[in-house]
C-alpha cells in the first residue's frame, strides 16, 4: 500500500534493513496513522491500538532483514498488528470473564474480604515489579505508563533515541507481563482452594 507522499528508495530501503534508525522513523510516521486508524477501528480501544501499533513496529525491527521489498512494508505491518490486536482483544475476552467470575463467586461470600486483599496485595506486587525492573527500563516505563510521556518526549529527557526508548519500554512489558501471568495462575488456585 502507497502512502500519500511517502516513497522510499532502493538506498533508504536498504539503509532500513541495515538498521538505520532515520530511516526507520521515516517509516514509522509513514505508515503509523493510517496502521492505528485500523487498528482502532477493529478494536475501537485507543490506548490498546497505540500499544500494538508500537508492539508492530518493535517486530518491523526486529524482522527488518526479512522484508525484502519497500512494497512488504505495509502488508507486513498490517498483519502483525492486526494479530497482535486479535489476540489482545481475547486476552481483554479472558481477564473480563475472569473479573465476572471472581465478581460472582465472592459477591455475597463470606471470602469478600480476602478477595479485596487479594487483589490490592496483587496491585501492591505489580508496582514491586516495576521497581525490580533494571534502573534504565524502570525510569522510561514510568515515564511512559504513569506519566503518559511519549517516546519522543521520554528520548529528548534522557538523551537516547525513541528506537532504544521502545526497545527498553518492550523488554519491560514483557517480564512485567510473564510475572504478572505466573501471578493471576497462583491467585487462582488460591481462589479455587478457598471456593471449597
Amino acid at each position: 500500500m502507497a502512502i500519500a507522499g511517502f516513497k522510499i528508495t532502493a538506498k533508504e530501503f536498504e539503509q532500513f534493513r541495515d538498521g538505520d534508525e532515520q530511516v526507520f522513523e521515516s517509516v514509522y510516521h509513514a505508515y503509523y496513522k493510517t496502521l492505528f486508524t485500523k487498528i482502532n477501528n477493529l478494536c475501537n480501544d485507543t490506548e490498546l491500538s497505540n500499544e500494538v501499533i508500537q508492539e508492530t513496529f518493535i517486530q518491523l525491527f526486529i524482522n527488518k532483514e526479512k522484508i525484502k521489498e519497500p512494497e512488504a512494508l505495509y502488508p507486513f505491518l498490517y498483519t502483525v498488528s492486526k494479530r497482535m490486536a486479535i489476540s489482545a482483544f481475547r486476552k481483554s475476552v479472558v481477564r473480563m470473564q475472569y473479573q465476572e467470575y471472581l465478581q460472582y463467586t465472592f459477591e455475597e461470600s463470606s471470602e469478600a474480604r480476602g478477595l479485596s486483599i487479594l487483589d490490592d496485595d496483587m496491585t501492591s506486587r505489580i508496582h514491586e515489579m516495576i521497581d525490580e525492573l533494571p534502573t534504565e527500563q524502570k525510569k522510561v516505563f514510568k515515564m511512559n505508563k504513569i506519566e503518559e510521556m511519549s517516546y519522543k518526549e521520554i528520548a529528548e529527557s534522557v538523551g537516547v533515541s525513541p528506537h532504544t526508548v521502545r526497545n527498553q519500554i518492550a523488554n519491560a512489558t514483557k517480564l512485567i507481563r510473564l510475572k504478572v501471568s505466573k501471578m493471576l495462575f497462583l491467585s487462582l488456585f488460591l481462589l479455587f482452594l478457598l471456593s471449597q
